[in-house]
């Protein structure tokens, strides 16, 4: 997951939930002040990685893991009970009773409080596990503003309901 945000600079994390309620999340430390303060992130973390552990007889556990630019841990915080399965989110249930990716969004981040959208679609070979990723409204408006189609031109994105989001 290192790999794929290291390539792809306008997803903000990337994500995998299990049937049995395990999460594992990779987002970008560095890029976005709210990601950054949300994790309580290290300066020098360059990306920070969630761990949700589910023990049958237990409580969910979560731990953050900091990573360095080459994806290697160079911190840890302290493991928490989190009342967090991905079962239960949106996109992971739509991605399960769909027969493709889907879109959801946006939404307010429940981890930094911005609008976000998600893409998410079931793994080839494990139909019950879902991969997501998460672009915050904030990084498509700046890659409009750093890409424009030409020098007069203006980005939009609209929401299913033909609804501006952003500009």
């Amino acid at each position: 997951l290192v790999r794929a945000l290291k390539s792809s600079p306008h997803i903000d994390a990337a994500y995998v939930g299990y049937p049995g309620g395990a999460f594992f999340q990779i987002m970008r430390a560095t890029r976005s002040p709210r990601w950054h303060a949300a994790v309580a992130a290290p300066d020098d973390a360059v990306f920070a990685m969630r761990v949700v552990t589910r023990p049958p007889d237990g409580p969910a556990l979560a731990r953050w893991h900091f990573l360095d630019g080459d994806g290697r841990v160079i911190g840890a915080g302290p493991e928490r009970e989190v009342d967090f399965d991905p079962r239960r989110r949106p996109w992971y249930r739509a991605a399960v009773a769909a027969d493709g990716p889907v879109t959801i969004g946006p939404y307010v981040s429940a981890s930094t409080q911005a609008l976000a959208l998600t893409v998410a679609v079931t793994m080839a070979k494990a139909k019950d596990a879902v991969m997501g990723a998460d672009v915050m409204l904030e990084t498509i408006s700046n890659m409009l503003v750093e890409q424009p189609v030409s020098e007069h031109s203006s980005g939009y994105v609209f929401d299913g309901d033909g609804r501006l989001i952003v500009h």
